[in-house]
């Protein structure tokens, strides 16, 4: 045994084998670890081309964009917008976790939505004291959207169909052309309009680029 591990880690070296016992429980020690070596180097090659064939699928995807945007004669600073926007889509951290949200059925990705943002919408200050079963209500109804940077979510005097949960990103409330805050993850933002007749007292700007870069709209 000590000769076979030795042999197996290239440490240290033993006394050979003597007995077909000793010759057997070698060879199974060997045969083990070219089992392991192939399983690993299986599982690399697997995973690589599986990053190998949604690189692919992305730049598929760009070109084609490109083309048809072209074709169209989209202004070149409009391209690069829309460019940018898809790379990041199909490239950010989180693009998995959507890939294998669309697997699911409705029912059991409201159940994970609900999990993840009950605590979140919760702790928003226009929804304290509200019972479990209205903040899970609430919750249920959230749908995800994205911006890109510089996207304008509402404008002054606009009228209120939504309000926001920032997910991720960064956004800028603007009143009279003055940057006068930027909310972050977790902000709420937009609630006054939905739940009055006002219309919307400031501008609204993405600053970031995100997917999840998303808020969450409630209508």
């Amino acid at each position: 045994m000590f000769w076979s591990v030795g042999i197996m880690t290239g440490l240290f070296e033993g006394e050979l084998p003597h007995h077909s016992i000793e010759f057997l429980f070698t060879i199974l020690v060997a045969l083990c670890g070219f089992s392991m070596f192939t399983t690993l180097c299986a599982t690399i090659f697997v995973i690589s081309k599986c990053e190998s064939g949604q690189t692919e699928a992305m730049e598929a995807r760009i070109n084609q964009l490109v083309h048809v945007l072209s074709f169209h004669r989209v202004p070149e600073d409009q391209q690069t917008q829309a460019i940018e926007y898809l790379k990041r889509y199909y490239t950010d951290t989180e693009s998995h976790d959507r890939e294998t949200c669309k697997l699911l059925c409705p029912s059991i990705a409201n159940d994970i939505q609900v999990e993840l943002w009950k605590a979140t919408i919760a702790d928003i200050s226009i929804f304290e004291g509200c019972t479990d079963q209205f903040i899970v209500a609430m919750t249920s109804l959230l749908e995800m959207v994205a911006f890109p940077a510089q996207a304008t979510l509402f404008s002054t005097g606009d009228h209120g169909d939504a309000m926001y949960v920032v997910h991720s990103g960064v956004f800028a409330i603007v009143i009279n052309s003055v940057m006068v805050r930027e909310i972050r993850k977790g902000s709420c933002f937009g609630e006054l309009s939905v739940f009055s007749t006002m219309p919307r007292t400031a501008t609204v700007i993405s600053t970031t680029y995100f997917y999840r870069d998303i808020q969450n709209a409630l209508l």
